[in-house]
């Protein structure tokens, strides 16, 4: 009876000491990370269906469901672009059900196309073809 007791105070002692640990112990977020309570989610962005309520911006395709966005006025607009472009983004937001009121949008993979790129490209395929035109020239 008297172990009983003994392993009983001794179980409550340190189940109570693990827990004041945990709550010392404080978990910082990584850099660039979302603030709490938002969620980060990538996927495509796609116009809203003509069924989606008013407050819907945008639908968001992902894995795991696809969220209905939510956004303010500068957000939506940049949202409604990339709808129409079915373009790959992540968002980051806080998540209601299927709904995501979006706080940041980001394209995935963009490339920054520059009349200075475009005008090399036109340069280096029209040097090609000069190349070709001048062997084509010496075989005959």
């Amino acid at each position: 009876m008297m172990r009983t007791r003994i392993l009983a105070v001794l179980f409550t002692c340190l189940s109570l000491a693990g827990s004041a640990l945990a709550a010392d112990t404080e978990t910082k977020a990584p850099a660039g990370a979302a603030p709490a309570g938002e969620v980060t989610k990538t996927g495509t962005v796609g116009v809203k269906p003509t069924t989606a309520p008013a407050d819907v911006v945008a639908v968001l395709y992902t894995a795991d469901l696809d969220y209905k966005l939510l956004a303010g006025e500068d957000i939506a607009k940049k949202l409604e672009e990339l709808a129409k472009k079915m373009a790959k983004v992540q968002v980051t937001g806080v998540v209601t059900g299927d709904k995501l009121k979006v706080s940041q949008v980001a394209e995935v993979g963009a490339k920054a196309t520059d009349k200075a790129d475009t005008k090399d490209k036109k340069d280096a395929k029209d040097a090609k073809a000069d190349r070709k035109k001048k062997k084509k020239d010496q075989t005959q």
